[in-house]
């Protein structure tokens, strides 16, 4: 099966169920039901440029570049825009639905309507693609770093067999693994979800690694330069070793890794991803799953895939041989 294609499917199919309460039953269907992804593959470049040069916007108000924008008949992003309207619309006027989801939860916080729809909008389009690629990738070094992954897998059945670890696991119980969670931090430290300028303004002038950055000025990083910098992880960081977070018993040390890792969630301060404990607990979820129940090998290890960068990572045809265990 394309692994890569499975594993947006199964993202896609929990934030449509957290942010609206209705599932895409993408796994279901075996396909892209609502067209979010070719959206996302399509506009993404459009979508980066002007994120990076936001006069760009101006543009938009010409009356023959607004005729040209989606409208909500259209599939991908324009079907995305009338789910979001739709289903926010059920939650207000006087036979409202009332729902434990996000949007319930942005209704009850006097959240209006249009901002309402529009933080789902967001969530759809954001909240699959990233913890996808971060799915995908860690599986991919596991399935090409055997020691790792039989690691991982004893680690899990261990588990499992002492009854420290329920079905399904819960996040407690995953965050208890001290190689799965090594594992989720270096497979996103190896392979970034995103990898794009993400640049920050700072409004006073400050000094960075020796260089003056005058105020107002856009700062960016490369993200895979800083998460496999040997001077913070060592003079293998090019390689996908889980067992560096376990090594490390310098604390002072490990705290500057962990730091630096964090950037893959943009920061680790206040301003980080606002969906990180939503792909952490995706994250802490799935590998148990899967890896408890199936085990997975690369059809061609010498072509696994191929990937499309334009600020997010995207992966397709990630061939993979999939048989079954004996359930757990």
């Amino acid at each position: 099966m394309d692994l890569a294609e499975k594993a947006q499917f199964m993202t896609l199919d929990i934030i449509s169920d957290l942010a609206i309460g209705k599932c895409f039953e993408c796994l279901d269907n075996d396909r892209d039901t609502h067209g979010q992804i070719t959206f996302v593959t399509g506009s993404l470049p459009l979508i980066v440029a002007m994120s990076i040069v936001p006069a760009t916007f101006i543009l938009l108000q010409n009356p023959i570049a607004r005729a040209l924008l989606p409208k909500e008949s259209l599939e991908g992003v324009g079907r995305m825009m009338s789910l979001a309207q739709a289903n926010a619309a059920k939650r207000y006027g006087s036979k409202k639905v009332e729902a434990r989801d996000m949007l319930g939860s942005f209704v009850n916080h006097g959240l209006t309507y249009t901002q309402a729809w529009l933080e789902t909008f967001g969530q759809i389009g954001a909240g699959s693609d990233t913890t996808a690629t971060a799915i995908r990738m860690t599986l991919f070094y596991l399935m090409t770093n055997p020691e790792s992954y039989r690691s991982l897998q004893t680690e899990i059945d261990a588990a499992i067999k002492e009854g420290r670890v329920s079905s399904p696991v819960g996040e407690d119980e995953a965050k208890r693994l001290p190689y799965l969670q090594a594992v989720i931090k270096e497979g996103m430290r190896m392979w970034p979800p995103v990898a794009g300028l993400l640049p920050k303004i700072c409004d006073t002038e400050q000094t960075v690694c020796g260089q003056r950055i005058p105020p107002g000025t856009n700062v960016c990083w490369n993200a895979f330069a800083v998460l496999r910098n040997k001077e913070v992880f060592g003079d293998d960081a090019e390689c996908f070793r889980p067992a560096r977070w376990l090594e490390e018993k310098d604390m002072n040390k490990l705290r500057v890794m962990e730091q630096v890792q964090g950037f893959c969630f943009g920061t680790t301060s206040r301003w980080e991803c606002l969906g990180k404990a939503i792909a952490q607990l995706e994250l802490n979820k799935v590998f148990v799953e899967l890896l408890r129940r199936f085990d997975f090998a690369l059809v061609n290890p010498v072509d696994p895939f191929w990937t499309y960068d334009a600020s997010l990572s995207m992966q397709s045809d990630m061939l993979v041989r999939v048989q079954k265990r004996i359930f757990r």
